[in-house]
């Protein structure tokens, strides 16, 4: 260090530094109030202050005539994207309640986290979240998170569990849904309701939950001898207003009766907007299945049927791995992975083609 006076901030600062970078946990003695004045250069005096600052932000625990110790805490951080509005995404709302409800159970306090969506504030971010000395992490992925994301997380070393995506490293447990399953049963019911013709629309196609869907997907339709056209298949990293009008304007040209499996219930909607105004007729000519199950999915018109996450219950066992990871240390590293299951919720976005075809028949004889 050098030898200028420091400010009041910057003590504070150094001192959370010498925490971090000695890895101390809960419970361990940090160096003197001499030891740090004589590294800054500064009067014990204001490295007291300091310290007692620090021990009020209840980073710190003072005994006397025992010295200074590295607090417990019994807070548990619950990050979440910026861009993902808790008034848009039902789903969302519902996994971060299963968090809440399952921290609180513990005794323990739950402290939710935007996480940031530039660099820039990304590293600001993650020196705040190092500051509160957290015992653990919830950390709930977007199919958009990146990789370095990631990193940045496991830099922290704080026991962390990942809730809804995730990384393609091996990082980290988590909880999620059998995405693969839920590409199967998008397929399927297309396919017992006598479809031929499929379409698929995503985004991250570098994400675990997507790639899962779309191999759920082809795989169900391979299974009957039928095939997924590459030219019907439509993934991007990001999908704008722009790249909704395009793919709605070249799905309008394919073969009717047409079936389309969107990632999400979000870009189903876009589709359903845009066929609408197309004058393409739902779901006589084009058939539609999300994921998600959203709130708004039964409100819109035609209502979408939509593959259900478990959405609390993905939070709350996401909770429990995470205790047991505060609980037990020696397994902390340990990667584990559950899988929930997803459930169909049908309404009237998918036109069954077999029962149009009887009534047809019917009306013949």
């Amino acid at each position: 260090m050098d030898n200028k006076p420091h400010k009041f901030s910057e003590i504070k600062k150094f001192i959370v530094s010498h925490i971090l970078e000695n890895n101390l946990k809960p419970g361990d003695k940090i160096p003197t109030i001499r030891f740090f004045a004589e590294k800054l250069h500064t009067s014990t005096l204001t490295v007291h202050r300091a310290i007692a600052s620090l021990v009020s932000e209840g980073m710190l625990d003072s005994m006397i005539g025992s010295g200074t110790y590295v607090a417990e805490t019994n807070k548990i951080g619950i990050i979440f994207p910026l861009n993902d509005g808790l008034s848009q995404n039902s789903y969302l709302s519902e996994i971060l309640r299963g968090l809440d409800d399952a921290v609180k159970e513990k005794d323990f306090f739950p402290v939710f986290f935007k996480f940031p969506d530039t660099d820039e504030k990304k590293v600001s971010f993650m020196e705040d979240i190092r500051k509160l000395n957290l015992r653990g992490l919830l950390v709930y992925a977007t199919s958009e998170w990146q990789e370095k994301n990631w990193d940045m997380i496991k830099a922290l070393n704080i026991s962390s569990v990942c809730v809804n995506n995730f990384p393609d490293s091996s990082a980290f447990s988590g909880v999620s849904l059998n995405n693969r399953k839920a590409g199967n049963i998008a397929a399927e019911h297309f396919i017992e309701c006598g479809h031929q013709n499929f379409a698929l629309v995503g985004n991250s196609s570098d994400t675990s939950s997507v790639k899962e869907r779309i191999s759920g997907f082809k795989e169900s339709i391979n299974k009957i001898d039928m095939v997924l056209n590459k030219s019907h298949i439509f993934v991007n990293q990001i999908l704008l207003p722009d790249d909704y009008d395009r793919i709605a304007d070249k799905i309008s040209t394919f073969p009717k009766p047409l079936a389309v499996f969107a990632i999400n219930d979000s870009i189903a909607y876009e589709l359903i907007r845009r066929f609408f105004k197309m004058g393409i007729r739902l779901p006589d000519e084009v058939s539609i299945i999300g994921v998600d199950n959203q709130d708004f999915g039964s409100k819109i018109i035609p209502s979408l049927s939509s593959i259900k996450q478990p959405a609390y219950q993905m939070g709350v066992k996401a909770v429990k791995m995470l205790m047991e990871k505060i609980e037990h240390p020696e397994i902390s590293g340990d990667v584990s992975r559950i899988l929930l299951e997803p459930e169909l919720i049908t309404r009237e976005s998918v036109c069954n083609l077999k029962i149009l075809k009887r009534t047809a028949e019917q009306k013949t004889l």
